[in-house]
């Protein structure tokens, strides 16, 4: 999975997701997200744009009960014409015609 970080991006919005649950099981967080950095994991901004197909996104992944960070995670791709790595079966399901790798 190393491999994959490599040229990984992910948005603040994603980020900030990420803190929550490693904070929530109490994970070390200092030096959390240079060590990600290292490993060729970019950080990117959450934008404007990305914000509105995100909400746009709603209308059409909602039966499927994507979350705004799901979204968010989607529109960066869409925007990036990126794959997405997800452990989420259920955005295979989108129809979107992104390229989504299962991780697990």
């Amino acid at each position: 999975m190393a491999a994959a970080l490599d040229q990984a991006l992910i948005s603040a919005l994603n980020w900030a997701e990420v803190i929550q649950k490693a904070a929530s099981r109490e994970v070390r967080l200092a030096g959390l997200r240079e060590d990600l950095a290292a490993a060729g994991l970019g950080f990117e901004p959450f934008t404007t744009a990305q914000a509105e197909t995100a909400g746009r996104l709603w209308a059409e992944t909602r039966q499927l009960g994507l979350s705004l960070g799901d979204r968010a995670c989607l529109a960066l791709a869409m925007e990036r014409a990126a794959p997405v790595l997800t452990a989420d079966r259920e955005w295979s399901r989108a129809g979107l015609g992104l390229d989504i790798r299962q991780i697990r």
